[in-house]
């Protein structure tokens, strides 16, 4: 497997993100561990791809991140060396809903958004140096 990484912010996942069969790990972490992740990248000079798809989500994730997050909604395809960052809200909304920045950051302000990363298992090491 390649290790060239790439860290990919989401505001979800899906199994539709992969092409085939894959071994993965989820981690949970915190909101310090998530910036601590994305700040490590960045000195690193790894590439950071946006997924997250609406305006209002990229924006609080840019407030709780501590880095400009744009708005890129585009079909994604996990690829080796991808490590996926995933906020998810931590319950089924009603169909069709879209939150606007300030009902996120109630919910995030609630404990009702956790953060997920997702990554090939053979990734373990690099991530959980990133991580420590």
């Amino acid at each position: 497997m390649s290790k060239r990484l790439r860290l990919v912010i989401s505001n979800a996942f899906s199994v539709n993100m992969l092409e085939k069969d894959e071994k993965l790990s989820f981690k949970k972490i915190n909101d310090k561990g998530a910036k601590k992740l994305v700040k490590r990248c960045i000195k690193r000079g790894i590439e950071i791809l946006s997924i997250v798809g609406h305006e209002s989500t990229a924006k609080v994730l840019s407030e709780i991140l501590g880095v400009e997050i744009k708005a890129n909604r585009i079909v994604y395809k996990m690829r080796e060396g991808d490590v996926i960052l995933a906020t998810v809200i931590s319950f089924r909304p009603e169909e069709g809903k879209i939150y606007d920045e300030n009902s996120l950051k109630d919910l995030y302000n609630k404990g009702k958004v956790s953060f997920w990363v997702i990554f090939h298992e053979e990734l373990i090491d690099i991530v959980s140096e990133f991580l420590g």
